[in-house]
């Protein structure tokens, strides 16, 4: 097989190579991500499905809980209604035996109590009180003539003729949190004559709450109107919200509202027990109304997430052994017929299909590479043999022209024309020295600008019998040959003006040739240090000489300055482009001396 001239590279390089039309390759994602991300794009509407249907249940879930909440808050209230209800029954049917309708002292204290013996635990005292407020009997003994402590409580009886509940109090004689009940006592004619008064003591309605089965961290309250709590029962003591804040919500209707405590919150539920101006309060961390909802959206949202997981993990090690290891196999056939292998050699047994087939696609191009890279080269060598012939043809015309115009020259007596025919000679002579460069070197295409002026310099002061030494420091570069022609004319001229007009009487002198580069230009500076050119600098400079350097300046996209040098002598200077493709080294100060 023969060399292959491409040099190691990765396969992705090439496929970039500019002047190729490709389609977008999705930011240069790799295989596996790609497999990732088709196995995301399938399973996203299962996923956002999923999360759908889990944030739904939360929700749903949520509105259960707190729907729970209020139906415990309702079967609390209905439980004290039952509780008043039958208060109410057993104080109107007290209030309608004989001996407490008619105030019948001993007798009827001691009918009080024998009742209040069988419910102690429910009431903490029964009392028949007159319109005057007095206590007429009592189930607990106490002084004659004691006045009831609530008088308000008696007038709220007579006036409403009805079974009434006041609030929040404290027994006179138990010491008990109670919540006072009166109904009222009629005579045989109908007309109120009193009111018969009990409180509920609030330990009883305390047993009511924990009849039921609270949810964790939540608490019952009974209230009054005003805010005050009577009774509460829960899993922990809850710091209830302040009287203001209840009786605030009981005034603007707000029967469910936002809690703080401490830094827990707590959603409160109100309901008003009948028309007794009593409310149960229902309470629940906000936290423990939304931790099991919570807690199972987690759980969903966590199931899903791990099903993706292990379905990308599924897609990474069924690509890594199904999909990137027969690629990977070719991809290494590839390299090592790029690292200089005889043949592309790649065993298709057992590889996938498509693998098999792009494997065969790619001997076939390498074959047909091979073949054109041949051709090529063949045709590469024979373009340069022919370039190198006509290099070398027309470095042998042009000698053979200097010759004659050389030879001409010395039957010329007149001196003008002479060193005309001396000028012609040395042009001609300076585009056989160039294309003596091009033929002696294996590069046709461009010129080594440092060698060429170092022989092009000593040729020109050869010419004047070494009258001038030459100082040559040209920077190492390359140029093609319309640039390396333009800049041997005008050092050509220039050598040969400076020989003609700055070292009269045949004196002796120096000519210093610099040659450099920078920000991607040249410069070309030629001094001489001889007479210099006096009063025409600026003048009218319009010799064959001067206009053939400013056209050949015109050729390198130059600017041309012609001036006194600092120090005499005349100094040209050239900015010109080194044109394309010059192969430029760093610049390197080497200095030639001659003569």
């Amino acid at each position: 097989m023969s060399e292959k001239t491409a040099e190691p590279a990765d396969a992705a390089a090439d496929l970039a190579a500019p002047g190729t039309n490709r389609r977008p390759s999705f930011g240069g994602l790799s295989l596996r991500l790609r497999l990732l991300l088709l196995l995301a794009l399938a399973i996203m509407p299962a996923i956002v499905a999923g999360i759908a249907t889990a944030i739904t249940r939360y929700e749903a879930d949520l509105t259960a809980t707190r729907a729970t909440l209020r139906a415990l808050s309702v079967l609390a209230v209905n439980r004290h209604l039952q509780t008043l209800a039958e208060t109410n029954r057993l104080l109107q049917t007290i209030a309608q035996l004989p001996d407490v309708a008619a105030f019948n002292g001993q007798r009827c204290s001691s009918v009080l109590a024998s009742l209040h013996g069988d419910l102690a635990n429910r009431y903490t005292n029964f009392l028949a009180v007159g319109t005057d407020n007095a206590i007429r009997c009592t189930a607990i003994p106490m002084e004659p003539g004691r006045r009831y402590s609530n008088p308000q409580e008696v007038q709220t009886v007579l006036a409403r003729k009805a079974f009434t509940v006041g609030g929040l109090t404290v027994g006179a004689l138990s010491g008990e949190r109670l919540v006072s009940a009166a109904a009222p006592i009629t005579n045989s004619e109908g007309a109120v004559v009193g009111a018969i008064l009990t409180g509920i003591k609030a330990s009883f309605l305390n047993s009511q709450f924990n009849a039921y089965q609270l949810p964790e961290g939540s608490q019952l309250a009974l209230i009054d109107r005003k805010g005050q709590a009577v009774i509460s029962a829960g899993s922990e003591q809850l710091r209830l919200p302040s009287p203001q804040k209840i009786a605030a919500a009981l005034s603007s209707g707000q029967f469910e509202f936002q809690h703080q405590a401490g830094d827990q919150p707590y959603l409160v539920v109100l309901n008003e027990i009948g028309d007794y101006d009593m409310f149960v309060l229902a309470a629940l961390p906000s936290e423990a109304a939304t931790g099991l909802v919570t807690s199972r959206l987690i759980t969903d949202i966590g199931e899903i997430l791990a099903f993706t997981l292990l379905a990308g993990i599924a897609v990474l090690i069924g690509a890594r052994f199904l999909v990137l290891a027969p690629i990977g196999r070719f991809r290494r056939a590839v390299h090592r017929y790029r690292e200089g292998g005889d043949a592309f050699a790649f065993s298709t047994a057992g590889e996938p299909p498509e693998i098999a087939e792009l494997a065969v696609e790619f001997e076939n191009i390498t074959k047909d590479v091979e073949a054109r890279q041949e051709n090529m080269k063949t045709l590469l060598r024979q373009r340069d043999l022919l370039v190198r012939e006509t290099n070398h043809r027309v470095k042998n015309n042009l000698q053979i022209v200097a010759s004659l115009l050389s030879l001409q020259s010395r039957r010329i007596s007149e001196p003008m024309a002479k060193a005309q025919f001396d000028l012609a000679r040395q042009r001609v002579a300076t585009l056989a020295l160039l294309h003596r460069h091009l033929y002696e070197q294996r590069d046709t295409e461009t010129v080594n600008l440092r060698t060429f002026f170092t022989q092009l310099m000593a040729q020109l002061l050869s010419a004047y019998g070494q009258r001038a030494r030459s100082v040559v420091s040209v920077v190492d570069m390359r140029v093609p040959p319309s640039v390396a022609i333009p800049l041997g004319l005008i050092v050509t001229e220039a050598v040969t003006n400076a020989m003609k007009y700055a070292f009269p009487d045949s004196s002796t002198g120096q000519i210093e040739l610099t040659v450099t580069i920078a920000n991607g230009r040249g410069h070309l500076v030629l001094r001489d240090n001889g007479i210099g050119i006096g009063d025409d600098v600026g003048g009218d400079r319009s010799g064959m000489g001067d206009i053939l350097m400013r056209g050949f300046a015109d050729q390198v996209a130059g600017d041309l300055k012609v001036d006194e040098a600092p120090g005499g002598g005349t100094r040209i200077q050239l900015e010109f482009d080194p044109g394309e493709p010059p192969e430029r080294a760093e610049a390197a100060d080497d200095t030639t001396m001659a003569g």
